[in-house]
């Protein structure tokens, strides 16, 4: 735990000092990184402050208004949907699942990344 622009918001699950949650997902910047856990399940996804911005950016105004972004490093993915209610309320919702990286996607990340 750490971090920057940390805060503490009401949720149903308990939030750690310094952290945000929307629902059951705790959310910090930390190192140039959005990081999300789900502490319940011991999940985390990484994504940096930027990409988040855009890909965020992209949801709310483009129409396309969900995404999942696979973090290889801690082999989870966050799912993120934003929703539209019947009094036009504008909300969103996160998940994040364990995710195991195949064969293909390893070789092409080897071939993008190098290592």
């Amino acid at each position: 735990m750490g971090g920057e622009r940390e805060t503490t918001v009401p949720a149903k699950s308990r939030s750690r000092p310094g952290s945000q949650t929307i629902g059951k997902v705790r959310i910090h910047e930390s190192a140039g990184e959005v990081h999300f856990h789900d502490d319940s399940r011991k999940l985390k996804v990484a994504i940096p402050v930027a990409e988040w911005h855009d890909l965020l950016s992209k949801a709310l105004h483009s129409g396309e208004t969900s995404f999942t972004f696979i973090d290889h490093d801690h082999e989870t993915l966050l799912a993120v949907e934003v929703t539209v209610g019947r009094k036009n309320d504008v909300d969103v919702e996160l998940t994040i699942e364990p995710a195991s990286v195949g064969d293909d996607l390893a070789r092409l990340l080897k071939f993008t990344y190098g290592g």
